[in-house]
């Protein structure tokens, strides 16, 4: 079937959106770095550094992010700035000395990221052969890519998981038996036993959880009304709880009702799809 190829070429784009990501976030930790032994204790010569025990004090570290914002503007793929020879303000000198490798990183790190964005750009464009496309674009925040995502780490037609259980725990929102014979929601655990049971990927739960941030903050859908009711029930059952608790308990709720209504509705139509398909064929 014409989908199952679909698949397969969105799990692999995706692998190497992944690959790429990784790249790009290790090249701008580098640039970060090499720039930030430059700026120790240009300004405070310690005195600063000292009390506050910190790597930069607040003098540098307001340093430092000037010069890489002017590494970042002298190293721009449209309309670069590039750097003065000339001038002795102190940014400008400090980004001559650091711009043979500074720059380097910085350059390589937005080309890196062009092809991070090609790469999304293709995964939307195959989902979009997908009949589910049209329930995703009724989704507010949910967006081509990120359906893409979810296919991808799901790695496989959605058909295939026995139930949408087995799919939340997939995810990493599922809940879990252990050990000692508790039900206890997903999570990372030093217990091997607890660890093989969890089942539990922090790749894939970081999916889910930013798939649901960008549901809520469109406040459009169904979904966001949900999330208010879930956070609101769980304050009022647990009034000594910190806000973020709550909010990490409804955001987990909300994403597992989208989850199931992807899955029934991914079911929904592919069937028909096939459907149609043998039809044709007949």
């Amino acid at each position: 079937m014409k989908v199952d190829t679909t698949i397969e070429h969105i799990v692999a784009i995706y692998r190497d959106e992944r690959d790429l990501l990784r790249a790009k976030v290790a090249l701008g930790n580098q640039f970060a770095s090499h720039i930030r032994r430059h700026c120790t204790d240009v300004l405070c010569k310690k005195t600063e550094c000292f009390k506050t025990k910190r790597t930069l004090c607040p003098k540098d570290k307001a340093l430092c992010d000037d010069v890489q914002k002017r590494i970042r503007k002298a190293t721009a793929l449209r309309g670069a700035k590039p750097l003065d020879p000339n001038s002795i303000d102190r940014v400008e000198v400090i980004s001559r000395t650091v711009f043979e490798v500074g720059g380097h990183l910085a350059s390589t790190s937005k080309q890196t990221e062009k092809l991070v964005n090609e790469r999304r750009k293709k995964i939307e464009g195959e989902v979009a052969q997908l009949p589910i496309a049209d329930f995703v674009a009724s989704i507010p925040g949910l967006g081509l890519f990120g359906m893409g995502q979810i296919i991808a780490e799901a790695g496989r037609d959605l058909r295939r998981y026995r139930c949408v259980r087995a799919l939340w725990k997939r995810m990493g929102v599922g809940r879990t038996q252990l050990s000692n014979g508790e039900w206890a929601n997903q999570r990372r655990t030093k217990n091997k036993e607890d660890a093989i049971a969890h089942g539990y990927n922090p790749t894939r739960h970081a999916v889910i959880h930013n798939i649901g941030a960008c549901v809520i903050r469109k406040k459009n859908s169904r979904y966001y009304d949900d999330y208010l009711v879930y956070k609101a029930a769980h304050a009022a059952k647990h009034p000594e709880g910190k806000p973020k608790w709550h909010d990490n308990h409804a955001r987990r709720l909300m994403v597992k009702d989208l989850l199931a209504d992807v899955y029934v509705e991914w079911k929904r139509v592919m069937d028909e799809a096939e459907a149609a398909e043998a039809q044709q064929a007949a």
